[in-house]
């Protein structure tokens, strides 16, 4: 802690003093220790909890960036860094911070392993990783708070600056959602720092400034492309060639290592870019033209009409520059500040551009949060010289500065509470989805999921759109299968349905399950194609299936479709390897435990599967007979329809059809190895499907 002495003793001309001290006589010049760091930290976090909890539950209504992020998270967390699916932004800075994020949340409250335990309650890990975002921005709150007052007592510079997160209504929506644009904020809160400690404290030497600058923007750049415009502010405030340079290879190295774990897919953001870069549309979507005129325009008055307070900064910081460079003097005292506004500018310049060629307000975030400070240094400026034209009142402009900041933040919440309320009674209509689907779809039930970026009323359908974006997806069968064994995707047209987007599912199997289905759908989505397919597969394999709307919520035409069986179709049968182990085959024991089925009857219909993990080149075996398959004919074997499952696994899956009476009514399922070394077998399990009656007939 330093006292007003060792503050004193700091390297800093004299004619820039007065600049750095706040008069008593308002009671502005304060002790750090007194705690007024922590006041906007505090009243930011408490906020940040409000309306999280306001918000509920993330698979609710904003799955769409947070489960993507929250899976490929784990991969990083499991250091599965092939895994990672996600590179469009590229984004790995903070799936890494997120993998780290689910580890200390998994040490301290995790359940079972850390895979499992993520896909079972992947709404603790969200909400955990949000908080957590909550207490990384605190901290850069606090940070710059203490850093001002340490300089002088310059409570207005510390509240000014940590007010940068609620000049922008953007800025003050930011902590109820999980996405990389909440860190970059913290990332632009940290250079303000930087930038605050270069100019007026001295004890942040250029080249410090000009190394520290490129680590933090680098890694801002890494996280997500949109940080760009604030790349160019070092350059500006810094010109000299040589700092150009050591400030051009640290960004680039330290954006290289950030992109290490993704290297190998480096391709796939390099042709999202240019995407992005080539078309008008979102996402390198719309017409092959760089720019759409039209559209640009538009979106530029957009974003001023949103960022009301954002344009009236930029605008004076423009008058500042002006009057500071119609004067020598003026000029030469405040050379660095004046370089930060015209940096200020470029960075706002950058920012239009990208934000205006494809318009979705948070992507100006770090420029948003920029305009904080360059407030602040419009103050400081503007207090400098009016103390040196009134020097018997300067602290008169200080109190106006502060009640106009207090305005601005209010006038910038204020239409949000009236937001606020709205999402409130939708969130109380959604609900009626919600509790609906809770009490009628059961957990022996078939959920079928519609891939979509579209939040919904279960987490299946998050985790479903989370998992789309991992890579090698099929690496979680285990996991997924053993939570969520219901869950049947549609994978497209001409597509085969997937268990939950990992292995192709057996149609057939599902539809003779006898097992209600059920179907949510909601405006923005297309269910004719999947239901047209599932009608072509019931009438493919003979299945009278009727469907009927068993739920319509008429606050938000969410629709609930069910699917039923009109003949006796069910599941008679659903038997497995009681052993928690993996077995082992070899030439010493060729044949794994039988799974014994009783009162088989033509027609009835089987599905066995089995994890199989092997070297040896020959093929492992499902068979499926009946007690005298010589006498009868009843032998059915599989060693074909493998499917990947990671870590050198594969499903290995038997379909028969009871075509003729087996021996005595029984079936006899078991898996077979003819290898000459080995082979492991985990979660041996088969299934039968038949017609009968209400007696069993």
């Amino acid at each position: 802690m330093r006292d007003n002495k060792s503050i004193d003793t700091l390297p800093i001309p004299e004619q820039d003093r007065a600049d750095l001290t706040v008069s008593p006589s308002l009671g502005l010049s304060v002790s750090p220790s007194l705690g007024l760091p922590f006041i906007v930290p505090i009243l930011y976090l408490a906020w940040s909890l409000f309306i999280n909890h306001l918000a509920g539950p993330f698979y609710q209504n904003r799955s769409d960036p947070e489960y993507p992020y929250l899976l490929n998270g784990l991969n990083c967390a499991t250091l599965d860094f092939n895994q990672i699916g996600h590179t469009d932004h590229p984004g790995t800075p903070f799936q890494m911070l997120t993998g780290v994020f689910i580890r200390v949340t998994h040490t301290v409250a995790g359940q079972g392993p850390i895979a499992e335990d993520v896909f079972s309650r992947p709404e603790l890990y969200l909400a955990w990783s949000s908080f957590f975002l909550s207490i990384l921005t605190f901290l850069a709150l606090w940070w710059l708070g203490r850093i001002a007052l340490r300089n002088g007592k310059d409570l207005n510079g510390a509240l000014i600056m940590q007010s940068s997160v609620l000049l922008s209504s953007v800025l003050i929506d930011f902590p109820m959602r999980y996405n990389p644009d909440r860190i970059l904020v913290i990332f632009t809160l940290i250079f303000i720092g930087l930038v605050y400690k270069y100019l007026y404290t001295k004890t942040l030497s250029e080249k410090a400034f000009i190394f520290s600058s490129g680590v933090l923007l680098g890694i801002g750049f890494a996280t997500k492309f949109n940080f760009l415009p604030l790349v160019v502010l070092p350059v500006i405030l810094v010109p000299n060639f040589r700092r150009w340079i050591q400030y051009g290879l640290t960004f680039l190295v330290t954006g290289f290592i950030c992109i290490l774990p993704i290297i190998n897919k480096f391709s796939e953001f390099r042709r999202f870019i240019g995407g992005v870069a080539t078309h008008d549309g979102l996402y390198g979507q719309g017409t092959e033209q760089m720019i759409n005129w039209h559209n640009f325009f538009t979106n530029i008055g957009l974003i001023f009409q949103y960022n009301l307070v954002f344009g009236v900064i930029l605008i004076f910081s423009a008058a500042t520059g002006i009057y500071l460079l119609i004067s020598a003097i003026r000029r030469k005292k405040h050379l660095r500040e004046l370089l930060f506004l015209a940096g200020f500018w470029v960075a706002a310049i950058v920012g239009f551009v990208m934000v205006a060629k494809h318009f979705k307000n948070y992507y100006f975030g770090p420029v948003l949060t920029l305009a904080g400070f360059a407030f602040l240094v419009q103050h400081r400026i503007i207090s400098s010289l009016k103390n040196s034209e009134k020097p018997s009142r300067p602290e008169s402009f200080s109190v106006t500065v502060l009640a106009s900041l207090l305005i601005v933040i209010l006038v910038t919440a204020f239409p949000l509470f009236k937001d606020y309320k709205a999402r409130k009674v939708q969130i109380g209509q959604n609900q009626l989805t919600v509790d609906f689907m809770r009490k009628t779809i059961g957990q022996d039930d078939i959920l079928l999921v519609e891939p979509t970026w579209m939040a919904g009323p279960m987490v299946e359908n998050a985790l479903v759109y989370g998992i789309s974006y991992v890579a090698h997806r099929e690496q979680y069968y285990q996991e997924l299968s053993s939570l969520y064994p219901n869950v049947i995707t549609w994978e497209g047209r001409n597509q085969p349905f997937r268990l939950f987007r990992t292995v192709p599912a057996d149609p057939e199997a599902i539809l003779r399950s006898g097992k209600p289905m059920y179907l949510f759908t909601s405006p923005g989505r297309y269910p004719e194609e999947f239901l047209a397919t599932l009608d072509s597969l019931a009438g493919h394999y003979a299945i009278a299936l009727s469907r009927d709307t068993l739920f319509s919520n008429p606050f938000n035409r969410d629709l609930i479709i069910r699917f039923r069986h009109n003949d006796s179709w069910k599941t008679l049968d659903n038997l497995q390897n009681t052993s928690s182990f993996v077995t082992v085959l070899d030439a010493g024991s060729r044949n794994s435990s039988e799974l014994i089925f009783s009162d088989v009857r033509t027609g009835d219909y089987f599905e066995a599967t089995v994890r199989i993990r092997s070297e040896d080149p020959g093929p492992a075996q499902i068979i499926l007979r009946s007690q005298d398959p010589t006498a009868d004919g009843v032998f059915f074997s599989d060693s074909h329809t493998l499917y990947d499952i990671g870590d050198n696994w594969k499903l290995l899956r038997l379909r028969a059809r009871i075509s003729r009476q087996p021996a005595g009514g029984k079936m006899i399922c078991h898996v077979y190895f003819p290898g000459k070394t080995k082979l492991l077998t985990d979660e041996f399990r088969c299934s039968r499907y038949g017609i009968r009656d209400a007696t069993g007939q």
